[in-house]
């Protein structure tokens, strides 16, 4: 199965799962970002602290997706 990540601005006021593409950064576009700009250190923060939308279930084993970042990144 696949995943996607994305980062959700403070201020969005998300309430379907339908409207996240629209309002949010794709987590793979901010990495893609930092690999291209070659720094010696990259640190991104994933806060995924967010519950299921609500009327919308999640399954009891599904956690937190992974993701590949370019190395040098934690």
């Amino acid at each position: 199965m696949e995943y996607f990540i994305y980062l959700i601005p403070v201020k969005e006021n998300i309430k379907k799962s339908f409207e996240v593409p629209a309002s949010a950064v794709d987590v793979d576009l901010v990495l893609a970002t930092l690999e291209n700009i070659k720094n010696d250190l990259n640190i991104v923060v994933l806060d995924a602290c967010r519950s299921s939308f609500p009327g919308e279930a999640r399954g009891a084993n599904q956690g937190l997706a992974s993701i590949e970042a370019a190395k040098g990144t934690f």
